[in-house]
């Protein structure tokens, strides 16, 4: 499969894979206050440290909207989401906060090896309200019908920038504009592939291979973001090429064709008009 559902959390026993942003630039303060960084307790020698696996946003004071695939078998006294960051490896902002996870719910119908990767999302639930502050802010959902068809949409997250025999992450939190295609262009470019209606995708065909923009490694369960001022939480992660190229689009869970389902655990949630 040339697809690759992203996480990496490197375990004892196993290892997992991330999606990060390729060719990315850093993101301002204020831009994205919404966006949040899971990260998971990873108990390895020499040491054991809290590490970012994926990304996350903020849909409600208590809630956190991620992909499936980013909390599927994890223990949940083991997470933890960090919101007001854009440095994650620097002494915190004053407005950083740091909150562990109560719970967390997968889509019931979620499948790891179904072709789509189907029902990529999951909600996270913390054990307190979160402080809302200039840098942490609620993010608002792309309404029930929306298209944003070939128009500019932003992807942030904390991402590599470089793959391949030498990787870099980035410590600081990265964007990147990138457009959104249809889905029937995407079902076209993803041969073997089920692009649904429960999908949304991005892709640069118009860029050389390894210079378009992308998700890759880290940056599954954060957010694309569509509409004027790029403030419509329109997509969640989920995923693209092994590569991240950018030869092939970056593949998104639709957040409109879930709005029910979040509605049921979360109640009220703001929409985009």
């Amino acid at each position: 499969m040339k697809v690759l559902a992203v996480i990496l959390l490197c375990l004892a026993a196993s290892a997992m894979s991330e999606k990060r942003i390729i060719n990315g630039n850093p993101a301002a303060l204020y831009s994205h206050p919404y966006i949040a960084s899971l990260q998971y307790f990873v108990r390895q020698w020499p040491s054991s440290s809290w590490k970012h696996i994926c990304g996350g946003s903020l849909i409600h004071r208590r809630w956190v909207l991620t992909a499936a695939h980013c909390v599927d078998g994890l223990v949940t006294s083991d997470m933890r989401i960090e919101l007001g960051a854009l440095n994650l490896y620097e002494n915190p902002n004053q407005y950083e906060e740091t909150i562990k996870v109560a719970n967390y719910t997968k889509h019931p119908h979620y499948s790891a090896t179904g072709s789509g990767i189907p029902n990529d999302i999951a909600l996270i639930y913390l054990t307190k309200d979160a402080t809302l502050n200039k840098n942490i802010q609620l993010a608002r959902l792309a309404p029930s019908g929306s298209s944003f068809a070939y128009t500019q949409c932003v992807l942030a997250g904390w991402g590599a920038i470089r793959t391949g025999s030498n990787p870099q992450d980035a410590e600081t939190l990265k964007e990147v504009k990138i457009t959104k295609i249809t889905n029937d262009r995407c079902n076209n470019l993803w041969v073997g592939q089920a692009i649904t209606d429960s999908h949304i995708c991005v892709h640069e065909a118009d860029r050389h291979a390894g210079q378009a923009p992308s998700a890759c490694m880290g940056d599954s369960g954060g957010p694309m973001l569509c509409g004027h001022g790029h403030d419509i939480l329109a997509g969640v992660t989920s995923w693209g090429e092994r590569t991240c190229s950018g030869t092939l689009p970056s593949v998104y869970t639709r957040v409109s064709a879930y709005l029910s389902w979040i509605r049921h655990y979360v109640g009220h949630i703001t929409t985009a008009s």
